[in-house]
């Protein structure tokens, strides 16, 4: 027999219910204002899944809470009314871009195919540097084919020195900067 929500929330510690609630008044507010285009659900999901938000993995966890195709955090899909209110993409969002750009994390080893991985964080691995490997159109930036073997180093070291996330798990960029002669 399936447990009930109100039995899956009591599994949660009070401290997540908590700070839930509150991030959630928090985006209805901001909904309101139309700061935020995600539905408060998924928003606050993604805030208290991921350790950097924004992100685009954070972004595409938070539009499929929002449209039921993933639990939330108190472990429930999104009824039929609240995903008929969430935004629905037509496939050319800058979100929509970035899962086909195919981005790999340039800093973990590559595969057995000699593939690099795909972005993200991993336990194993140092702070991500991530580039696209798919060229889609004219907004997708360097490919990862694009930059040499030692590109490839200092940015790694760059990134891992300067770029872990700020006080409040906004991702730092870090760009590699072209030397003057």
């Amino acid at each position: 027999m399936p447990s009930s929500p109100e039995k899956k929330a009591e599994r949660i510690s009070r401290d997540t219910i908590a700070k839930y609630k509150k991030c959630l008044e928090t985006a209805e507010k901001k909904k309101a204002r139309d700061e935020i285009s995600l539905c408060p659900r998924g928003y606050c999901s993604a805030k208290m899944t991921f350790d950097v938000y924004p992100s685009a993995y954070a972004n595409g966890f938070a539009s499929q809470v929002c449209g039921g195709k993933k639990k939330g955090v108190l472990g429930q899909k999104a009824t039929a009314s609240s995903r008929k209110e969430s935004r629905k993409s037509d496939g050319n969002s800058d979100l929509d871009r970035w899962f086909k750009e195919d981005w790999v994390n340039l800093c973990a080893p590559k595969d057995e195919n000699g593939k690099f991985p795909p972005c993200g964080f991993s336990k194993t691995h140092t702070y991500p540097y991530c580039r696209p490997s798919k060229r889609v159109d004219e907004k997708t930036p360097r490919l990862a084919g694009d930059l040499s073997s030692k590109q490839k180093k200092e940015m790694c070291a760059k990134k891992n020195e300067e770029g872990l996330p700020d006080e409040e798990g906004r991702p730092r960029r870090v760009r590699l900067e072209k030397k003057r002669d």
